[in-house]
């Protein structure tokens, strides 16, 4: 009966990815570093540019390449590889579940598949072409494996092989959100972290070397300064935010969608298409330009 319940969960998991798949603009960040790396032009956003880290998935980044290597679309792989964490991010914490539980309350176990299969982000994300669920089944994973590790003891009386420090590793890795004052200088504490060998006992000690003068953190931190003191609302005050609004000022000078495809990094010319939709004062400057140009 548990086992009908929790297959029951996984279909109605299925369904509900199928109904939000999608790929975000920002994975296509991912997608040109890759593929620049994949063509020999290392890891730029803009081959021949400065080297600048323009991303915070250094493992994602490297997968992505590794299926270029091979001649598989990106694109499609980033969505297969979330869909494949998602299935093992469930079937870890349905199983979890299940192992703890008494032959007779098994059914149990159901609970948690159906709250994670209706979860509307958790199937969301099960998609985008970010590495989110990724790091989500990562970190889930060296979690309950520093659990097992903590609370098992084999029967000669020695531990379990540690296993939980690689996967954190891994996981920081995936998506390395630290304090700022960590910067661009996570990969060699992700590296400290994976060759941690304290048994069930999980430590950390960072040691920090820059590897790049500037980061993606780096960026979004400055940014965040100016805005402030430039006063802008907090909504506006973001990367994303000045990004965007560069791609609708740049159509509103007529600057050609090729020129600003290419400056955004978009594959597909139709995600640029998108700046060229304009309401409110934009509509009406384009409007205002419209007029003037019958009067000359």
């Amino acid at each position: 009966m548990a086992w009908a319940g929790i297959a029951l969960a996984l279909i109605v998991l299925v369904l509900h990815v199928r109904t939000y798949f999608f790929l975000t603009d920002d994975s296509f960040i991912s997608f040109r570093y890759a593929r620049n790396l994949v063509h020999g032009q290392g890891l730029v956003f803009n081959p021949g540019g400065e080297r600048v880290e323009g991303y915070t998935n250094l493992l994602w980044v490297l997968l992505l390449a590794g299926f270029g290597v091979f001649g598989l679309p990106m694109e499609a792989m980033a969505s297969v590889l979330s869909i494949a964490a998602t299935l093992a991010l469930f079937a870890i914490v349905v199983r979890f579940a299940w192992t703890r539980l008494p032959d007779g309350q098994k059914w149990i176990a159901v609970i948690p598949a159906l709250l994670l299969a209706a979860t509307r982000s958790f199937a969301v994300w099960a998609t985008s072409g970010l590495e989110t669920r990724l790091f989500d089944f990562l970190l889930v994973a060296g979690v309950l494996r520093l659990v097992h590790e903590v609370e098992h003891v084999h029967a000669d009386g020695s531990p379990p092989r540690p296993l939980a420090p690689w996967i954190l590793g891994l996981a920081a890795l995936t998506r390395p959100f630290l304090p700022d004052e960590a910067d661009n200088r996570l990969p060699l504490m992700a590296a400290q972290l994976a060759g941690a060998s304290g048994g069930a006992v999980l430590t950390l000690t960072p040691i920090f070397l820059r590897f790049w003068s500037w980061s993606r953190i780096t960026g979004w931190r400055r940014v965040k300064a100016v805005m402030h003191i430039a006063s802008a609302p907090h909504f506006v005050a973001t990367p994303k935010a000045l990004r965007h609004a560069f791609g609708v000022e740049a159509t509103l000078e007529n600057i050609s969608l090729t020129m600003v495809q290419r400056w955004l990094g978009h594959k597909d010319i139709k995600t640029t298409t998108i700046y060229t939709t304009v309401v409110g004062p934009e509509e009406r400057a384009l409007a205002k330009r419209t007029w003037r140009g019958f009067w000359k």
